[in-house]
């Protein structure tokens, strides 16, 4: 019930966050992941015993998802494309 809580609390504080702001953000946590990048690949291959090779890829896959996330963010308009 927390997590349920706390998720919708963070729901609606993101809904607030202009595209701009968002984009910058993800922008910040692409650029910190970057730099701890061997720590947490480290983390992660101590965790559940993965090669060091395939966690360091997967940090990176996170790590280019947060930057397209950035990309993305800035053109968000409001808009919706019927699908």
């Amino acid at each position: 019930e927390q997590a349920l809580s706390s998720a919708q609390h963070a729901k609606k504080q993101i809904a607030g966050i202009s595209a701009i702001e968002r984009s910058k953000l993800l922008t910040k946590a692409a650029t910190l992941l970057e730099e701890q990048k061997d720590h947490f690949a480290k983390l992660i291959s101590l965790e559940l015993g993965k090669p060091l090779k395939n966690t360091r890829d997967e940090v990176s896959r996170s790590i280019e998802t947060l930057a397209q996330s950035a990309e993305e963010a800035n053109r968000l308009i409001g808009e919706t494309i019927p699908g």
